[in-house]
């Protein structure tokens, strides 16, 4: 005849809710997990929530402009891989214009002739930092000068 307390039959399956997590207790027995799962947008990793982009390390802080980004599948914040686009090419983290340096005449170094820090100056470069949020625009005939958009 002696009574029987129901969370002496029920085996919680994890001691406490994890951060991040939504948890289901046993109707007979709440103060034992029943189950649990992660909220949207977070993976299992034992008994924690963690989010993908912890583990993700981006590549470069932002897409340059005239280039081609990839981001990781599982955390679409962060570049896991780029490229410049056709007639561009990688100057550290920027796409600057392959054409001729303007020695050769070519035609992307003439336009930027006869000095190409007034020719960034007047196109509407300057010398700037992007915000994170922000594709960052490099001159032409002078990277160190940029525009924000």
């Amino acid at each position: 005849n002696s009574c029987v307390n129901p969370c002496d039959l029920r085996t919680a399956v994890i001691s406490s809710c994890p951060a991040n997590a939504s948890c289901s207790y046993f109707s007979d027995c709440s103060s034992k997990i029943q189950s649990w799962s992660c909220n949207s947008g977070y993976n299992k990793s034992g008994n924690s929530c963690i989010n993908p982009c912890d583990n993700r390390t981006a590549v470069i802080s932002y897409c340059p402009s005239h280039a081609n980004c990839s981001y990781f599948s599982d955390c679409s914040s962060k570049i896991s891989s780029w490229s410049c686009k056709s007639g561009y090419k990688k100057s550290g983290n920027s796409c600057v214009s392959s054409g001729s340096g303007g020695s050769s005449g070519g035609s992307s170094g003439s336009s930027c002739s006869p000095n190409a820090k007034s020719w960034c100056y007047a196109n509407g470069y300057r010398r700037v930092q992007c915000s994170i949020h922000q594709q960052m625009d490099l001159c032409p005939c002078d990277p160190s000068y940029a525009r924000c958009r």
